[in-house]
């Protein structure tokens, strides 16, 4: 049951980041197109930076019982 729990909070993080890397996308597409003005742009590059800012945060925050789940080397032992 622990690991299943586990992989449920990596699961949901997994999700969370995934949710910002396709908002990061959209703010690449628009930035690019050529209809936004410099100032615009600014603001764009100002979102995408707290983007990566908070995947940086869930990577280093996630945790289950008392573990980082996306850091260091961890040995899971399954057991039949």
């Amino acid at each position: 049951m622990t690991v299943l729990v586990s992989l449920q909070v990596a699961d949901g993080a997994l999700a969370q980041v995934t949710t910002l890397l396709n908002r990061s996308v959209t703010l690449a597409t628009e930035s690019a197109n050529g209809t936004v003005s410099n100032s615009q742009r600014t603001a764009l590059d100002a979102e995408f930076t707290a983007i990566k800012a908070e995947i940086d945060r869930i990577g280093s925050t996630t945790n289950f019982n008392g573990g980082a789940v996306f850091l260091g080397v961890r040995s899971v032992r399954f057991s039949e």
